[in-house]
């Protein structure tokens, strides 16, 4: 946790050069509890940027088939930790429905990245000590006042990037 998976995606997700890429976009968090209707009600929500009423999987799975039917989507699932195949099949059916349909998926979990791989994996690695450096001197000395700080602030920042280990999110 904390190494960017999320923060990429969402890169990604927001990059303007995709805008021509793609008709609709969803993001939804899924995080432990994988409840297909409700991923299924997020998803749809996302799309519509309003309010989904269905309850049942065969009402939501139609009303989302409905609004992706023939559009090129991109799907973000963030956070993603459940490993059942059979549970990724039953939320992916109505994607079929898609022109295009991409999915990015975030997880922790090498398992769930095996499961819903159609591609290898990219896997954030931490920063190195001058990366995390560069990143915590940004934050804490903006337009490069670290030059005007004592150097005792200094060496407490390089100590604290050194407890961070490198991951972005804690820097």
């Amino acid at each position: 946790g904390g190494v960017g998976k999320t923060t990429l995606a969402r890169l990604v997700y927001n990059d303007p050069r995709l805008c021509h890429s793609f008709d609709e976009y969803a993001w939804v968090y899924v995080s432990e509890r994988f409840d297909i209707n409700a991923i299924t009600r997020d998803i749809i929500s996302s799309l519509t940027r309003g309010t989904c009423e269905f309850t049942e999987l065969a009402d939501l799975e139609e009303k989302l088939a409905d609004e992706i039917k023939d559009k090129r989507v991109l799907l973000v699932l963030d956070d993603v930790q459940n490993e059942r195949g059979d549970c990724w099949e039953l939320l992916c059916l109505p994607m079929s429905a898609a022109k295009i349909c991409k999915i990015i998926v975030t997880s922790r979990s090498e398992q769930v990245a095996k499961l819903v791989q159609t591609m290898p994996p990219h896997r954030p690695s931490c920063l190195s000590f001058d990366e995390g450096w560069s990143l915590f001197k940004q934050l804490a000395f903006p337009d490069d006042q670290e030059f005007d700080a004592p150097a005792n602030l200094i060496e407490i920042g390089k100590n604290i990037v050194k407890k961070c280990k490198g991951l972005p999110l804690a820097l």
